[in-house]
């Protein structure tokens, strides 16, 4: 299916821009099959693929008072595209660094398998050992591991400097270690 002319995407853009859910649905029609299928081929899940493009318009909706100003409707939304597909790798690579955590924990319990600790008792661990450190350090943790802010925004938002940020990740995740650790003995 070939887009539409520039011109013509601009002007839904514009309708969108003003509330138009039609023309929200008219976008969604003409590029979920291209967009599902690119992002198909970077993330190898069908459900998963499909929730990134349904997220990708999503997000034009909510960011829909901007979208008057955009010169190039194709390239927007191929950015979005791209970044959600980004955003998806990002959670894959933290949810294996505790993943990681969690299994290296439980590698160095000598207890048997069926004593291991399954997932909400971890989530509970995690947030107790989170509320001993200095809010600071709360915050950061949060906003990078649960909220998705890369470093460089983290530090933005809080007046920090990026290193600050990774040495407060860096020594919350070392902490983390040892308070899984102290547990699973």
């Amino acid at each position: 299916m070939r887009p539409l002319p520039v011109h013509n995407e601009k002007r839904l853009f514009e309708e969108i821009a003003s509330g138009s859910e039609r023309a929200l649905r008219l976008l969604y029609d003409r590029y979920f099959n291209t967009l599902y299928n690119y992002v198909l081929k970077t993330l190898k899940d069908e459900g998963i693929a499909k929730e990134v493009v349904q997220d990708v318009f999503l997000k034009i909706w909510e960011n829909r008072d901007s979208l008057a100003n955009v010169d190039a409707p194709q390239a927007y939304i191929y950015a979005i595209t791209r970044n959600k597909a980004l955003d998806y790798f990002r959670r894959l690579v933290k949810d294996a660094q505790l993943a990681d955590i969690v299994e290296e924990s439980n590698l160095k319990s000598p207890h048997a398998a069926d004593d291991r600790m399954n997932v909400s008792d971890l989530k509970g661990l995690i947030l107790e050992a989170l509320n001993k450190l200095s809010d600071q350090k709360q915050k950061v943790f949060k906003m990078s591991r649960y909220e998705d802010f890369s470093h460089d925004e983290i530090a933005d938002q809080l007046n920090l400097s990026k290193s600050t940020i990774k040495n407060h990740l860096s020594e919350t995740l070392r902490y983390l270690k040892e308070q899984l650790k102290l547990t699973s003995n």
